[in-house]
C-alpha cells in the first residue's frame, strides 16, 4: 500500500492548462456539496493538490500549510500525511518528511483497529481519485460506483462474524453506512 495522491500521478496534479484546472476545481466544490460526506476529505484534499500544482513551486510553503492544518482535523489521515511528506521532500525539509515517513510506517504496519481502519480510508479515498478523475466530466458513473462500493461494505457487514463483526460496529464506520 502506497498513501498519499501525489505519487499516483493523477492528470489534474501535473497540468498547466489553467482553464483544465479551473474546471476541476469547480466540479470538486460541487462534489463536496453533493458527494456523501465519507469523500468531503479527500475532495479537500485533492482542491489543495489542484492549487499545490496549479501555483508550482512558488508555493510550497502556503501548501504545506494547507495540509498542515488539515491534519489538525485528523493527524493520522495517511494521504495527506503522505502528501505532505512528499512536499516537505521536494522543499529541501527531509527531516520533516522522515518523521512523517515514519508516521506512515507505523500506521502501515499496525494492527490497531484504527489504524486499520485508516488504511482502509486511504485505499477508499485513492480509488474515489481515480474514479473522479476518469469521469468528471458528467461525475455520474464515479457516484454509482462509490455508491457500489458502500453497498459491498454494507453486505460484509451483515454477513460478518466475530471478530471482524465487532470491527463494522464501530461508531464511526456505521454512521456513514447508514446515511441515506
Amino acid at each position: 500500500m502506497c498513501p498519499g495522491l501525489i505519487n499516483m500521478k493523477l492528470n489534474m496534479l501535473h497540468t498547466s492548462n489553467q482553464a483544465w484546472i479551473d474546471n476541476r476545481k469547480k466540479a470538486l466544490h460541487n462534489a463536496k456539496e453533493k458527494e456523501h460526506p465519507i469523500v468531503h476529505d479527500v475532495v479537500e484534499l485533492m482542491l489543495i493538490e489542484v492549487d499545490s500544482s496549479s501555483q508550482k513551486r512558488r508555493h510550497k510553503a502556503n501548501n504545506i500549510e494547507n495540509l498542515e492544518r488539515k491534519m489538525r482535523h485528523n493527524e493520522n489521515h495517511l494521504n495527506t500525511l503522505a502528501d505532505l511528506a512528499v512536499l516537505n521532500r521536494h522543499s529541501n525539509l527531509p527531516e520533516k518528511a522522515a518523521i512523517l515517513e515514519e508516521r506512515i510506517d507505523t500506521i502501515l504496519k499496525s494492527s490497531d483497529p484504527n489504524d486499520i481502519m485508516e488504511k482502509a480510508i486511504s485505499v477508499l479515498e485513492q480509488g474515489y481519485a481515480a474514479l473522479f478523475e476518469d469521469y468528471t466530466g458528467s461525475g455520474i458513473e464515479a457516484q454509482q460506483r462509490l455508491l457500489e462500493s458502500v453497498q459491498l461494505i454494507k453486505v460484509e457487514q451483515s454477513t460478518a462474524i466475530g471478530e471482524k463483526k465487532i470491527f463494522f460496529v464501530k461508531p464511526q464506520i456505521t454512521h456513514w453506512m447508514h446515511d441515506d
